[in-house]
């Protein structure tokens, strides 16, 4: 008996006679045992979220710990020196230096650099974001500087739909951007197009913020490839200055262009243009429904009016010409008319 050695508990007695809240029944914990690909920060996360009420107190934490622990980790847990323990923090602390390896953190850089890929919706790009979060074990970023991390990285429509708004947490965020996702779907189901008479823009633009990919508002509507229609603004550019476009129309005129289109149903919305008087010193393109760049700038409307025109589904309008391009004034001498130029006139 003599050589026996009892069991000793690492914190201090006093902790076991602490009650639990009112109602609170001891969960059934994840748990850790040092050998998987689980961090330490991820579940001490766990943890603590699993304690709910409990965790409030200092000494619930202490001693509900070992509770999550099996394996090699509880094992180390009852390795700890008998009065090692005076509080969580010091628990955490010597679990972290016992467990913890840095292989799957990450870099803050990583986490700023995070980008809503083309295809991939607002939810998993989120879970996607978290993860890589929750690896980002050094980072001391409030939530809101999170929130504005998650925002920067999301695609370009779903940043101009969502400018303005103050998210306090990625969560917060999060509801939003799904509900802005979910509206453009519907309004984007609205308006498929018919394949046999419609010519969809997939969006390669210029435009330097438009990181849309895809993403347009408007579609075209053609009657049929037999029949060409007719827009008064869709002029030709003079012949000495086609050497140097690769457009054989006036692109100064794309506005009105898709004004004419528009208003002859060969262009179809699945949004409301702003009025005037919100466009005011305002870009904004028609097409895309985007305040990020004006519709006459736009290089993919300009290409797919100019494809257009090459297919014969648009007609150039013909340029006026002016058959008398100087005033002339007549004269009755005895029923024959005579023609006169202006300097001839002052003279008679």
């Amino acid at each position: 008996m003599g050589g026996s050695r009892l069991y000793q508990k690492p914190y201090p007695p006093e902790f076991d006679f602490i009650s639990y809240p009112a109602g609170w029944r001891v969960p059934e914990f994840v748990k850790f045992n040092g050998e998987d690909s689980r961090t330490t920060w991820e579940h001490v996360s766990q943890y603590v979220l699993q304690l709910g009420e409990a965790g409030l107190n200092d000494a619930l934490r202490v001693r509900l710990f070992s509770l999550s622990l099996t394996g090699t980790a509880f094992s180390w847990f009852s390795s700890l020196a008998p009065g090692s323990i005076l509080n969580w923090n010091q628990l955490e602390r010597k679990f972290h230096d016992h467990f913890y390896s840095g292989e799957a953190e990450v870099r803050l850089l990583d986490l700023t650099s995070v980008r809503q890929n083309r295809d991939e919706s607002v939810l998993d790009y989120f879970q996607r974001f978290k993860a890589l979060k929750n690896r980002c074990f050094n980072s001391s970023l409030s939530e809101k500087d999170l929130a504005d991390l998650a925002f920067n990285g999301l695609c370009c429509y779903l940043k101009e739909k969502l400018e303005g708004f103050d998210f306090i947490t990625v969560n917060h965020l999060q509801m939003r951007a799904v509900g802005v996702e979910f509206k453009y779907k519907n309004s984007k189901d609205s308006f498929k197009p018919h394949r046999s008479n419609m010519h969809v823009v997939e969006n390669d633009s210029d435009c330097s913020d438009d990181e849309e990919k895809g993403v347009h508002a408007a579609e075209f509507v053609w009657p049929s490839k037999d029949k060409s229609s007719m827009c008064p603004s869709l002029k030709p550019v003079q012949k000495n200055r086609q050497n140097e476009m690769k457009f054989t129309f006036d692109v100064s005129k794309c506005d009105r262009i898709f004004d004419e289109l528009l208003k002859h149903g060969n262009i179809r919305l699945s949004h409301a243009i702003p009025s005037p008087e919100e466009l005011k010193r305002h870009a904004y393109c028609k097409w895309h429904n985007s305040f990020s760049h004006a519709t006459n700038d736009y290089n993919v409307f300009r290409r797919q009016i100019q494809s257009a025109v090459d297919e014969r589904l648009l007609v150039l309008s013909k340029m006026q010409v002016d058959k008398t391009p100087f005033p002339v004034h007549t004269l009755e001498l005895n029923n024959p008319k005579v023609l006169l130029r202006p300097e001839q006139a002052e003279g008679a």
